[in-house]
């Protein structure tokens, strides 16, 4: 068993190896958060845009009453999206996804995001495209981050937009 993980780990080693060594000899360095992000807040300055919108009495915290109200709004925007999205992938307008409904949205997001990232249109993602993406960039690939959706399946994402 330990001549196995040992062999695995020098596998695992070699590849990274390889794939760094590749990645200097076409001079492709470590991408760089884009200008727009912002490295120093984590979150992006979620809790200021919060604060900004909710924080009625501009006590720089939210009060119960200024969380429900928060909350409200969230819950209300999560259902427009829930509403939308089944108005587009509901097929059989039984109010929920069935497999097949999910497998052609996740497919159709899938082609939008390929297109938007395949900067020459030649049908292959390069190494070069790959990292000017804005995964690499500081950002989630996709609005709604990694994950999260209806069922926890990465149904969250809203197609890409920035």
């Amino acid at each position: 068993m330990l001549t196995k993980t040992k062999l695995a780990l020098a596998v695992m080693g070699s590849l990274i190896a390889g794939g760094i060594g590749l990645a200097a000899a076409q001079g492709i360095t470590t991408p760089q958060p884009a200008p727009s992000a912002d490295v120093g807040n984590p979150g992006g300055g979620f809790r200021q845009r919060m604060l900004a919108k909710y924080d009625t009495n501009n006590d720089g915290k939210l009060e119960p009453n200024e969380r429900a109200a928060m909350r409200a709004d969230m819950k209300a925007k999560r259902e427009a999206r829930r509403d939308k999205m089944l108005a587009k992938w509901d097929a059989n307008g039984d109010g929920k996804l069935e497999p097949n409904e999910l497998a052609a949205m996740r497919q159709a997001r899938a082609e939008k995001t390929f297109k938007r990232l395949d900067a020459n249109n030649d049908g292959v993602l390069s190494l070069q495209e790959f990292e000017q993406a804005k995964l690499f960039r500081g950002h989630h690939f996709m609005r709604g981050g990694f994950g999260g959706g209806f069922g926890g399946n990465g149904g969250g994402a809203t197609g890409g937009q920035p």
